[in-house]
């Protein structure tokens, strides 16, 4: 019988910018405990009503709201671990067996079981290992809130050897192609206008296999599986809404998929868009921008497909 992971909560400072300079640590960190804990401890988020959406969105980990639902949760199954980035009255009523964030004495209502003195820019001539800091403002010119935050890391039990050997891959920026197999937003009743699903996931092989770039595949419908495999993300319900989708879209080298509204989405954002009409015609609900719309029409098999994104990659892409 598998061994129970323990949980990590993190809750997110509440501020988006502030927000944002956190998550290089923790996306650092769950690839520290992918690689040195064998995936045995679970990451979770928890940030505040009006960030909910936008981090749910990033995919980093299972992401909560922090509000009374969740505190209550804590109150009756109190987390294993929390670490907070945020000291103020909003984490009162988070229950943790062991707890982590800056104890502050005007915040003498928090008393966290760890006391981490330098997550706040004031205090970054506590951060405890100067030489790592250093090699994070030079190698890559960080910020003192971000090296501040991680310490995130270090509280957990990493080294900074250990955070240097991760760090660079966790920082690259990933070439991707968004897929959507859906269309008529999920609706059964037009089938018609979908290409085939297992196509869709040979397209994603394919443009790995020859270009290195990874598929996000986005929608509503989350019946049929994506394939397991690592440049494949499945961003299907969590991509529901529109600022979800912009946000993928928007860091996306183009899109691939059906006449249906995020094709549309895509091609007025400038993103290359490989559509598949298999109902209408282009001449019909053809794209805002028709010359970064690579349609294929009625397409008898794959190869159609295939070749029209090679032409598409080949002369929108640097690939």
């Amino acid at each position: 019988m598998p061994n129970k992971k323990s949980s990590l909560f993190i809750v997110l400072p509440n501020r988006m910018g502030d927000c944002i300079l956190a998550l290089p640590a923790v996306k650092c960190l769950k690839e520290l405990i992918r690689i040195y804990d064998n995936s045995s401890i679970e990451i979770k988020l928890i940030c505040i009503k009006n960030l909910y959406s936008f981090v749910k969105t990033l995919n980093i980990a299972d992401t909560f709201c922090l509000n009374l639902k969740t505190k209550i949760k804590s109150m009756f199954c109190p987390f294993d671990k929390l670490f907070c980035f945020l000291a103020s009255s909003k984490i009162i009523g988070l229950r943790a067996q062991e707890s982590f964030g800056e104890n502050k004495k005007s915040k003498w209502y928090l008393n966290f079981s760890h006391n981490i003195p330098y997550l706040t820019e004031e205090y970054t001539d506590l951060f405890p290992d100067k030489e790592f800091a250093e090699y994070l403002r030079k190698e890559y010119d960080f910020s003192n809130v971000i090296i501040n935050n991680f310490g995130l890391c270090l509280a957990l039990g990493y080294t900074s050897e250990q955070i240097k050997s991760v760090l660079k891959n966790v920082l690259e920026r990933p070439k991707y192609a968004v897929i959507c197999m859906e269309a008529a937003n999920g609706r059964k009743s037009r089938q018609e206008r979908c290409w085939k699903n297992d196509d869709f996931f040979k397209i994603g092989d394919y443009i790995y296999e020859k270009y290195n770039l990874l598929s996000y595949f986005i929608g509503i419908d989350k019946k049929i599986p994506v394939p397991d495999k690592p440049y494949f993300k499945d961003f299907r319900g969590s991509s529901s809404n529109i600022e979800g989708l912009g946000l993928i879209i928007s860091g996306s080298v183009c899109y691939i998929g059906n006449d249906t509204g995020p094709l549309h989405l895509a091609n007025f954002l400038g993103k290359p868009v490989l559509g598949i009409y298999t109902y209408y015609s282009k001449e019909i609900y053809g794209a805002v921008y028709g010359r970064n719309n690579y349609a294929v029409q009625n397409p008898k098999s794959i190869d159609e497909i295939i070749n029209e994104l090679d032409k598409m990659l080949k002369e929108k892409i640097a690939v």
